[in-house]
């Protein structure tokens, strides 16, 4: 939902379920709360609204079937207008799941399987997690100190994806270990197979 919650942005590609469509191709459609189609960009995905009400996308998509890049790899900034898009960084490979942070000044992302942070003008690409785990799907924290992401892997027992919230500004890059003090959890259920770590089957938002 745009910053003053007039718009939604999503990702649409045609599924081959034979049933209505509302656009052709692999896009992303911008809706009003009613349901009015307002705009298109094709081959971005995973926008992530900006305060001055741009996008920060990306133009790799995960899909039922594998990834499929439509452009050239990278992250893409969209203009408020909508009119212009850039590519953020140089040698970005398959970024997914941009997330701009409140202030608009950098953008988290997943690539090679943890996560990243690099500023909006392209500089300061830093590496935040790493491990044997799997970390998608940034969040930023509304203060902008934390990035909370989907983290999937095997942990004591089973393999699950838990919830893992990181200071966006560590000095060093983080391990999340199993015994990594970053996990969210619930107390009250410490004692079962997620050893109280808060699960998710998708994408986060911190409010």
């Amino acid at each position: 939902m745009s910053k003053d919650g007039q718009t939604i942005c999503f990702n649409y590609w045609i599924g081959g379920t034979g049933g209505p469509e509302i656009h052709t191709g692999h896009s992303t459609l911008l809706m009003k709360a009613d349901g009015t189609l307002t705009f298109s960009i094709d081959s971005l995905f995973d926008g992530s609204w900006l305060p001055n009400g741009g996008l920060v996308m990306s133009a790799t998509v995960d899909q039922l079937y594998g990834e499929k890049t439509f452009r050239p790899e990278g992250l893409y900034l969209i203009s408020a207008d909508l009119s212009t898009g850039t590519t953020i960084g140089t040698g970005l490979v398959k970024p997914k799941h941009p997330a701009a942070s409140p202030d608009g000044k950098r953008v988290a992302f997943s690539m090679n399987g943890h996560i990243w942070v690099i500023n909006i003008d392209g500089t300061g690409l830093r590496q935040v997690t790493t491990g044997t785990k799997l970390e998608t799907s940034p969040c930023w924290s509304p203060d902008g100190k934390y990035i909370a992401c989907s983290s999937y892997g095997v942990f004591e027992s089973s393999s699950y994806s838990a919830i893992a919230a990181v200071p966006a500004d560590n000095a060093t890059v983080i391990d999340l270990v199993n015994s990594s003090s970053y996990w969210v959890k619930d107390v009250s259920q410490s004692s079962n197979i997620t050893q109280g770590r808060l699960t998710i089957s998708s994408s986060i938002s911190w409010k």
